[in-house]
């Protein structure tokens, strides 16, 4: 995982930068994860140290040369863009978008060697990972582009970028899977606690029903069953009744709900208007640039409010949001449908449609006054072309799933532990006194 880490980091700075050197460059590597490089030993590091420069070379002759003999511009593309796709239901962030014209490319970065490759030599999950990064720009900009996508394999010596090609019967059963994800999350919320045998998706969850699965997947789902069956009547009601409520909640962050006070919740980006954001206070729109720092380490962008923008928008020092590029002529269109005018042209999902049809970009607020907005993105930029394109630009409100994530894993965490702290905590065994230890003090001589 470190090594992917650096990969992808020395990806970034050499688009910027192809002419960089080793040296200079690899201590860059310890400031973004200090933490994580803090807990390994030199010999760790040294090894670290050494398998980067096989990455590095790669990467840079990648950014030299090799790119432009699949007709790939380095110059002309985007790092780390991300895209929301409607109509297929996804999102996701590519490693490196290459679009000019009517020609496009989706190079995804991979530090290992493909497992069990197929016949164009990619693994599995890498391929299937390209095919619905396939659908997905195919659904933001539509017939204007053919995307060409590649896995980029930094950890290999020859043939490092190979060419995965659009295969309609299995971009289908990907997305069959993805069906039944959701299918699963559906389940996973309709899941109460009032009785156990209620539950067949946990109780059924073992390896016995699925005998086909190998390796570290057989030994998490073995390691659910152990744990789940290890509890008593009343902890896997709990357990239940939690796991219900997380997915719950996770649902309607995501699709939210409908009545009076609809709440639509990420999808509120594309299924509201903009009328509808602007009463609820969720939208900071009609930004324009006023000062471009997305090329620097710190990549910042200050924006300037204008007449247009509400001053009452609830957004916080702190909070993530979603920015994106506004089309002013489709904002004037907008208005007037939204004003009633029968003679502007239908548009399916508005002025946020732009949401759908467009690269978005990550952020966090760094400051708001009564005058600007100041936003860091989560990567630096160091083509340009996006901000110089566009005059007006809006943000709204972001989510993440970890939060999600990390409910789940406290409450298996609790499931994992032993039967008297889990007892504690679920209030079946009253808390008792607290002894504390008796230390002697024993003054040493020089």
């Amino acid at each position: 995982m470190i090594l992917g880490n650096i990969a992808n980091f020395f990806l970034d700075e050499l688009m910027h930068n192809p002419e960089a050197v080793f040296k200079e460059t690899f201590p860059k590597v310890f400031k973004t994860s200090p933490l994580v490089f803090s807990l390994l030993s030199d010999a760790e590091i040294k090894e670290i140290y050494e398998k980067a420069q096989r990455h590095w070379l790669t990467l840079q002759l990648m950014v030299r040369s090799e790119m432009r003999k699949f007709d790939i511009e380095p110059k002309e593309c985007y790092l780390e863009p991300s895209f929301y796709d409607e109509k297929h239901g996804l999102q996701g962030r590519l490693d490196v978008f290459y679009k000019k014209e009517n020609r496009s490319a989706i190079i995804e970065l991979k530090s290992g060697k493909p497992f069990m490759p197929n016949r164009h030599g990619i693994g599995a999950s890498h391929f299937i990972q390209t095919l619905l990064y396939d659908l997905m720009v195919r659904s933001v900009f539509g017939d204007e582009v053919e995307p060409a996508s590649y896995i980029l394999y930094s950890g290999l010596e020859t043939s490092q970028l190979r060419y995965a090609p659009p295969v309609k019967a299995e971009q289908n059963e990907a997305l069959q899977v993805r069906n039944l994800l959701v299918s699963i999350d559906r389940r996973l919320a309709a899941v109460q606690g009032d009785s156990v045998a209620q539950v067949p998706l946990l109780e059924r969850t073992t390896t016995a029903r699925f005998p086909h699965i190998k390796g570290y997947l057989a030994q998490s789902i073995g390691l659910f069953e152990k744990t789940y069956h290890a509890l008593d009547e009343l902890e896997r009601r709990y357990f239940n009744a939690f796991t219900g409520l997380i997915a719950r909640e996770h649902q309607l962050a995501k699709t939210g709900v409908q009545g009076m006070d609809k709440a639509n919740g990420l999808a509120a980006l594309w299924l509201d208007t903009v009328a509808e954001k602007e009463a609820g206070f969720d939208i900071i729109k009609s930004l324009i640039i006023k000062e471009n720092r997305a090329f620097e380490d710190e990549p910042i962008l200050v924006f300037e409010k204008t007449p247009d923008t509400s001053p009452l928008a609830n957004f916080r020092v702190g909070d993530i949001a979603v920015l994106y590029p506004v089309d002013n002529r489709q904002e004037t269109l907008d208005s007037r449908k939204e004003t009633g005018d029968a003679q502007a042209p239908s548009n399916v999902y508005g002025l946020t449609s732009k949401v759908l049809k467009t690269q978005i970009f990550k952020v966090t607020i760094l400051s708001i006054t009564n005058e600007e907005v100041t936003v860091r993105l989560r990567y630096k930029q160091f083509n340009m072309l996006i901000f110089n394109e566009f005059e007006s630009w809006n943000l709204e409100h972001d989510q993440m799933d970890m939060g999600f994530t990390s409910m789940y894993q406290g409450l298996f965490r609790w499931a994992s532990a032993d039967k008297r702290k889990r007892d504690l905590l679920l209030a079946t065994e009253p808390p008792g006194q607290f002894v504390r230890k008796k230390w002697t003090w024993v003054t040493l001589g020089n």
